[in-house]
């Protein structure tokens, strides 16, 4: 009976990691009545035993005497509680245990089971406990070196979890079949030890006989892992089409891991704007470049920073920013960029309007399905190194997440407000986009309105993501906004496939409409068009 609760004991712990499936184990009153029991007092236990006590420090078995109990060997009080488990009694398997421990306080079976028992219940501090109390009893044992591991996992230690099952497969299983390779991949993940889980995926996929289901789940995690932390080079194209021009937008990055924690990377741009002949406007078109490099560094599990400099026609660029990790998508992040490119609308686009700017970012996951993000944030706009006026704003999005699978589904709420000063600059700022013709009344008129002076719009909108195959993923999302300072309705739409004819090629495309540009081209219906590809090498 004792090789039977070790069954159990083998495959408990599969929180948040690839399951391993439980052993098989017998009818819990199977076999209870034996040569062991000839009262058959575990069966009278098993039948008249109250509920269980959530927070009650001892529960006393009902129907039972005190003496009955002592009577029983300590195989069959071990098999009783390894039973009390199965059936879902913890307080009166925790009360059993104490009894044993307090007699035998090195009883490893009790032990494992009671260990195991917290794990499952996800009582973390006890499990804990427990396992410490294992692991000092049974240092060499690699079931309470395992439950250790799996105790730490659970308290989020992942660090701990990972080196104990890297200690315990170098020091145990060298040369022979490592029984815990799924919980060493999934704690190296949990640690964004990326390099060990990486190769820890690899080695289950390669030398365990995974069921199917859990060899197409180790295969998904292992390919994110590959996307993520592989080096890799990207190139995207994106075309944003308005009343008034076009902006065409071509991009290139590559970047790389130089060691666990530091990622280089390098980047380019290109934008070449067109704008149309019309009302105050003549025909005209100006290319923009700048390229620089990326610094990403992960000091600690809470804290990373990213690092860029490089240089534009308008001149240098430099960037960093800073984040405090809080938990499960949960983090605040300050970023400052200098000569960053101001996006308001295509006039202020063509004349090659930059802005310095401070933002303050935070995400929270109050839940599984409600999650919050916002921004504020506050900038000087330059232009030609003058600076021309000053703006300020702050956006927030409430989502709940409606699909957690396949589809993914969230709907959310999101407000956004936005303000500016007048621009004040030099009026030969804007000779090389507007007709030579029109009086200077008009170009101040032209030049104060580059920035919005207010942007206020609240709405719904949708986000839905899936899997159309292992190798087609589908992305859509679309809302309603009301712009209050058009006191209007607007809406936009987009959509967008991910295929991968390979593991390591990925090939993008979209396309996306807006019935008004959330610009300075406000007046106008916005089209955009997108395309890439992304090789992880």
């Amino acid at each position: 009976m004792v090789r039977l609760a070790s069954m159990f004991l083998m495959g408990i712990w599969c929180s948040g990691r690839l399951a391993l499936g439980l052993a098989q184990s017998p009818s819990p009153t199977a076999g209870i009545a034996s040569k062991t029991d000839p009262q058959g007092v575990a069966v009278r236990i098993l039948q008249e035993s109250p509920a269980p006590l959530p927070d009650a420090p001892d529960v006393s078995i009902t129907g039972v005497s005190e003496s009955e109990i002592q009577a029983l060997d300590l195989e069959t009080r071990r098999y009783l509680l390894y039973l009390y488990a199965r059936v879902n009694k913890p307080r009166v398997a925790e009360s059993l245990a104490r009894r044993i421990l307090s007699e035998s306080p090195a009883d490893r079976q009790t032990l494992l089971v009671l260990a195991s028992l917290y794990i499952e219940l996800k009582e973390t501090e006890k499990a804990l406990v427990t396992a410490k109390r294992l692991a000092h009893y049974y240092p060499k044992d690699d079931q309470a070196i395992y439950f250790l591991a799996a105790a730490h996992y659970q308290a989020g230690h992942f660090d701990q979890a990972n080196a104990i099952l890297r200690d315990l497969k170098s020091s145990q299983f060298k040369k022979r079949h490592y029984p815990y390779q799924t919980d060493l991949a999934s704690a190296a993940t949990g640690g964004e030890d990326w390099h060990r889980a990486m190769l820890a995926y690899q080695d289950l996929l390669r030398n365990h006989n995974l069921i199917q289901p859990l060899r197409l789940e180790a295969r998904k995690v292992l390919e994110g892992i590959y996307r993520k932390h592989l080096p890799q080079l990207a190139a995207d194209f994106e075309s944003v089409i308005v009343e008034s021009g076009t902006i065409n937008r071509y991009s290139g990055d590559y970047k790389q891991h130089v060691t666990d924690s530091a990622v280089v990377g390098f980047f380019a741009r290109v934008d070449d704007l067109s704008l149309k002949s019309a009302g105050q406007f003549r025909e005209s078109s100006q290319v923009r470049h700048e390229a620089g490099i990326r610094i990403e560094l992960r000091q600690s599990r809470r804290w990373s920073s990213v690092f860029s400099l490089g240089g534009a026609d308008a001149g240098p660029l430099l960037g960093a920013s800073i984040s405090r990790s809080l938990g499960e998508q949960r983090s605040v992040t300050l970023e400052g960029y200098w000569n960053e490119r101001a996006t308001d609308g295509l006039l202020a686009e063509a004349i090659d309007s930059r802005h310095h700017r401070l933002s303050l970012k935070a995400n929270y996951l109050f839940s599984r399905s409600w999650l919050a993000y916002g921004e504020t944030l506050f900038r000087k706009i330059v232009i030609d190194g003058d600076s021309v006026a000053t703006g300020w704003g702050a956006n927030a999005n409430v989502e709940y997440l409606i699909f957690h699978d396949k589809p993914e589904l969230r709907v959310g709420y999101h407000a956004q407000w936005a303000a500016s000063t007048s621009a004040r600059a030099k009026l030969g700022l804007i000779d090389t986009a507007v007709d030579p013709s029109i009086t200077i009344d008009e170009r101040r008129l032209i030049l104060s309105s580059l920035f919005l002076r207010q942007n206020n719009r609240q709405g719904t909108y949708f986000d839905l993501r899936h899997e159309l195959s292992g190798a087609l993923l589908w992305h859509t999302q679309g809302g309603i906004d009301y712009v209050f300072e058009q006191a209007s309705i607007e809406w936009y739409a987009t959509t967008g496939l991910s295929f991968f004819p390979r593991k390591s090629i990925e090939l993008k495309s979209g396309i996306g409409y807006s019935t008004s540009a959330n610009t300075t081209d406000f007046a106008s219906d916005q089209w955009i068009v997108s395309g890439g590809l992304k090789w992880y090498f």
